[in-house]
């Protein structure tokens, strides 16, 4: 059970249809009382953590328990797309821009989303593809309900190149954050909490999907995902490391300084990580949702049970 007194930073990975991993888990945290003072969230991460900054947990259950691949995008047919280039290389045609369109995702984001008030601070982030630059992004509480920019920001942020088309925004081009920075542990930290919990949608000892790469649309997909995937990893590992010094130089009397001069803080962590490979991204098969489920109120139980005991002894 979370203690109230203290700040608890809530951080979720990407990872497409395996966020049904981080769902089931956050049943079970919610069955312990936690609450989450601050929120943040990558791709699929940000469209969980907009549920939950928006207190619709309950819908964000009855979502996933009831989405299919044609809920999230519409998958355009190769042919098509080969054609479309060609006809943009005579001048005749606009240019194919992703192989998924992501219309019916924009479409279900706002029949949850529109309207509804902030009561945690949520955060997230994208690139605009003019410039390279990283936006964060923020939906703070107060008298600010979410609006249709807002829907296009959290729809920007999962917006994997190739994969999905850009989002248009305001004469800019948004693609997901994560090719630029995929560690929203960062935009917690401000916050100052006294603890975090982060849920990937992968294992953390470098367990790898085999799947077939055989032609260049897969090859494109595959290097994404992996990279992606690679990033969260090690900044999950760059922050427990760091978070492990100074957890020791304190029971020194001692402590580690940011380079502005000030004191590292001590955090503690929950990670609820996958223990095996939760499949394909795109896997949106009821039979695969409810694995993956079931496996992330399985591993959050093993997590808080571990962690529980840790705090006893």
């Amino acid at each position: 059970m979370s203690d109230r007194n203290q700040q608890i930073a809530l951080v979720l990975s990407g990872g497409g249809a395996k966020g049904a991993f981080q769902v089931g888990a956050l049943e079970i945290f919610f069955d312990q009382d936690y609450e989450f003072d601050v929120i943040s969230g990558v791709s699929v991460g940000a469209l969980n953590g907009a549920m939950i900054a928006t207190q619709q947990f309950s819908e964000l259950q009855q979502l996933w328990q009831s989405v299919s691949k044609s809920d999230i995008l519409r998958t355009r047919p190769i042919a098509g797309i080969i054609k479309q280039f060609a006809l943009y290389k005579i001048g005749i045609s606009s240019p194919p821009r992703g192989i998924h369109d992501h219309k019916p995702l924009k479409r279900l984001l706002s029949s949850y989303l529109i309207g509804q008030k902030v009561h945690t601070p949520f955060h997230f982030g994208f690139v605009t593809l003019e410039n390279g630059n990283y936006v964060k992004a923020t939906v703070q509480r107060g008298d600010h309900r979410i609006d249709e920019d807002d829907i296009l920001r959290i729809l920007a942020s999962s917006a994997i190149p190739v994969q999905f088309d850009p989002v248009d925004f305001y004469n800019q081009t948004l693609v997901d954050g994560g090719i630029r920075n995929i560690s929203p542990i960062a935009q917690v930290l401000p916050y100052n909490p006294d603890e975090i919990v982060i849920m990937p949608t992968e294992p953390l000892d470098r367990q790898q999907n085999k799947v077939k790469v055989n032609d260049i649309l897969r090859i494109a997909k595959r290097s994404i995902d992996v990279m992606l995937e690679e990033i969260f990893k090690e900044d999950i590992e760059r922050f427990v490391q760091i978070n492990r010094l100074v957890g020791q130089a304190a029971k020194q009397d001692a402590s580690l300084q940011k380079p502005n001069g000030t004191p590292y803080k001590y955090i503690e962590s929950n990670i609820v990580a996958p223990q095996k490979p939760l499949g394909d991204s795109l896997d949106f098969s009821e039979d695969m949702i409810d694995k993956r489920y079931e496996a992330g109120k399985e591993r959050a139980r093993q997590v808080l049970e571990l962690s529980n005991k840790n705090g006893s002894s």
